[in-house]
């Protein structure tokens, strides 16, 4: 069974982590939507993320893969494998660096843009526990780090992130969002923590709702946390008084395929739907999403290559 990991838009392209390797869908049209390229690779990409015109790709107990992307919607070429001892889970980039949430070794910081075809390492960032999770807003990063809570680091001119905060009443840190100076977290079986973050001051723990569900991954944009809880649906969360968190309806992306990664952008929201690909949400009208895709069928593959 091919499941999806993470979606990553791209132009009218969506990339997709998946089972074993990475997948480019054209979703100009999204009740047509046509899956263009194949990446096969040796393990599954858990998370993506684009250097410039390159996908760095977390690739789990294989460490690091930089994609090369021939145009918006062009085929995609492996350049390069950096390979770390730790299992990694998340990838962000910022400014030529590459950062790396390497399990229990750390936050890893590599240059994947100076020389594609070989990546270094410019610093190894210990944590208190295994990091799950990185979120970037800005120069601000922030990562989920299992019972040792959320860390917030200050990106600056040095290779490695500067610390501000470690917040330790959270139980369980899988994921973390960064929206309008609120740091949302997906706290497992505590459910959704929400932190306001002003500046390098010390951060402000707002609220706390818990769910049916632990809670897994989370996205947040206008003032709406996206969570998902390992089912077919997603939860959403009013974040408007931060301090009353209010739970709204739940959106049901499919029938049985359980949602995991959430990216909210430009009007619309993408997920990864495990088995059934990709997840597209109009949020034209955010008070009533309309969830466009899957439809609970397979896409067709067009070999575009000569």
């Amino acid at each position: 069974m091919v499941r999806t990991y993470d979606v990553l838009p791209h132009g009218r392209s969506v990339l997709l982590g998946r089972t074993a390797g990475l997948a480019v869908w054209d979703v100009s049209d999204p009740d047509r939507p046509i899956e263009r390229h194949r990446l096969t690779l040796p393990t599954a990409i858990l998370a993506l993320a684009l250097d410039e015109e390159r996908v760095v790709a977390a690739a789990g107990s294989h460490g690091l893969y930089v994609i090369e992307l021939a145009g918006e919607a062009g085929e995609p070429t492996l350049v390069a494998r950096f390979d770390t001892p730790g299992f990694v889970r998340d990838v962000v980039t910022h400014e030529g660096r590459t950062f790396l949430a390497d399990s229990r070794y750390g936050i890893r910081v590599v240059d994947a843009r100076t020389i594609p075809a070989r990546p270094r390492q410019l610093a190894l960032v210990p944590t208190r526990d295994e990091v799950r999770g990185l979120a970037l807003d800005g120069t601000l990063l922030a990562s989920a780090e299992g019972a040792a809570g959320v860390r917030l680091w200050r990106l600056d001119a040095a290779a490695a992130p500067r610390e501000i905060r470690l917040m330790t009443d959270v139980e369980s840190a899988r994921d973390v969002a960064l929206s309008a100076g609120l740091v949302v977290v997906a706290a497992g079986p505590e459910g959704v923590v929400v932190f306001r973050s002003d500046g390098d001051g010390r951060p402000l723990r707002l609220g706390n709702l818990r769910l049916d569900e632990p809670a897994e991954y989370v996205a947040a944009a206008h003032d709406v946390a996206w969570v998902s809880t390992g089912t077919p649906s997603l939860a959403r969360i009013d974040l408007t008084d931060p301090g009353r968190l209010v739970l709204l309806e739940p959106l049901r992306l499919h029938r049985s395929a359980p949602v995991g990664r959430v990216t909210v952008e430009a009007g619309r929201l993408l997920a990864a739907v495990d088995e059934a690909g990709l997840g597209l949400v109009d949020l034209s009208r955010p008070e009533d999403p309309v969830v466009r895709l899957p439809r609970e069928r397979k896409l067709r593959f067009v070999d575009t290559r000569p």
